[in-house]
């Protein structure tokens, strides 16, 4: 039976239609015959017909451990709506999630790695230009590198995860991580190692991006969870003094 044919294809196609103010919503029981991509194109056709102007999702299958959620949005994101998408989702990558959010002039990306303490989903890492207050949004920073700090309403999207960024840092700068993470403890955050290319460290709960530079090729990014922006930058403040790294400095 083709995939276009399939009984099940036609229940979520209905399905899709029924939902006027969601997103798509893939059944974690469904597994089409076929190729996926041409039931996920489909899935998109019938929403986008069905539900102008509203949200159309679609779901790819990247390998045997990666999948990706891209979702095209024109409305405000609300925090349950994220948290549902992750959950959604999470059935179809063993490990690691990217989720890439957009409007009509703009696009994000999370990336979740659901391998830190078990089947836990924590943000790794994201970026998006500004938006109105409130929306959602992460703000950028005035750095060579592509760094930003979270908006209060976008760290209360992520409040539920159980870990939110990540210091990172490449071949000679490890020593630096090490005094990062040794300051950051200090501070009261949460750290969880690892593993990969990069030397890692996990940062949560809760999370307002704080970003270094450490010059020439190498950099580390912390991605650091605090309550208020004062709080923020007196983390940042001794981070850059004690242990001199050099601190982005983003709008007032």
């Amino acid at each position: 039976m083709s995939t276009e044919s399939s009984p099940r294809v036609a229940e979520e196609l209905e399905r899709v239609r029924a939902l006027p103010a969601a997103l798509v919503e893939l059944d974690p029981e469904f597994e089409p015959e076929g190729c996926p991509a041409k039931l996920i194109d489909k899935l998109e056709r019938a929403h986008a017909e069905a539900l102008p102007g509203w949200y159309r999702a679609y779901l790819e299958t990247l390998g045997r451990s990666f999948a990706q959620l891209r979702c095209y949005a024109d409305m405000d994101l609300r925090p349950k709506t994220l948290i549902k998408w992750l959950k959604q989702v999470a059935w179809r990558s063993p490990r690691y999630l990217q989720i890439g959010l957009a409007d009509a002039d703009s696009e994000f990306h999370l990336f979740v790695d659901r391998g830190i303490e078990g089947d836990g989903v924590g943000l790794v890492s994201f970026e998006s230009p500004p938006g109105p207050e409130g929306v959602g949004y992460v703000r950028p920073f005035a750095s060579r590198f592509s760094t930003y700090l979270l908006s209060a309403h976008a760290t209360r999207l992520i409040g539920d995860m159980p870990a939110a960024g990540t210091i990172s840092a490449r071949g000679s700068e490890t020593g630096k991580l090490a005094q990062v993470a040794k300051h950051l403890r200090q501070a009261g955050a949460e750290l969880h190692p690892l593993s990969g290319s990069w030397d890692q460290v996990f940062v949560g709960p809760r999370a307002l991006a704080l970003v270094t530079e450490l010059g020439g090729q190498e950099s580390v990014a912390v991605y650091l969870g605090c309550t208020t922006r004062d709080e923020w930058w007196a983390i940042a403040g001794k981070l850059e003094h004690e242990v001199g790294l050099k601190i982005g400095r983003g709008p007032a």
